[in-house]
């Protein structure tokens, strides 16, 4: 199980805000979540609600998990795909494709 910590949530909002040329405040304006909130947050010191959480994620263009875990959606799918043979692979990826 991963360990998700506020400190390492507020080091990924931060470093994604920054690379995308993103201050606090137009953070803050695109969230509609206080300025000083996402400071704290960034700092470790406090953690949104999850709809907070949420709009942070979406105006930086990342999932909610991705914050907490620092995983990516396809960094899980590749560790549960990662015993089965490559033929198994592919025909599970499309199977999924097929229902999503």
């Amino acid at each position: 199980m991963t360990h998700i910590s506020m400190e390492d949530i507020g080091r990924r909002v931060r470093k994604i805000r920054k690379s995308r040329g993103m201050t606090q405040h137009a953070l803050s304006l695109l969230a509609e979540v206080d300025r000083k909130q996402i400071s704290r947050m960034e700092n470790g010191l406090s953690l949104l609600q999850a709809d907070g959480l949420k709009r942070i994620a979406d105006s930086l263009d990342v999932t909610v998990d991705y914050l907490l875990t620092g995983q990516r959606g396809d960094d899980r799918m590749d560790k549960l795909l990662q015993p089965f043979p490559e033929d198994a692979k592919r025909q599970i990826v499309e199977g999924l494709a097929m229902i999503l």
